[in-house]
């Protein structure tokens, strides 16, 4: 099925760490026009505080303890999951 030209994907990002901070939700941030940032996804509760109201991210949720879909809102259509470098 074809996607409205007009309709952002929904995007939820799994970790939390330094790439995801660097690159990926910046990358987001200017991605506006066709990409809507909807859930972060981390154990860091900090993290999860300060990204989500840079970001203006409703949802977030502990990594691995609750699925990434609330009642009443939209679920994302596409997870990044941003791991650990080493």
């Amino acid at each position: 099925m074809a996607r409205a030209a007009n309709r952002a994907i929904r995007y939820a990002v799994v970790g939390l760490g330094h790439i995801a901070q660097a690159a990926v939700l910046p990358a987001f941030g200017h991605a506006r026009r066709n990409s809507r940032l909807t859930a972060l996804v981390s154990d860091d509760s900090t993290k999860q505080t300060k990204l989500s109201k840079k970001y203006r991210v409703e949802s977030t949720f502990p990594t691995g303890r609750q699925r990434i879909v609330r009642p009443g809102v939209q679920e994302p259509e596409l997870v990044k999951v941003q791991s650990a470098s080493e």
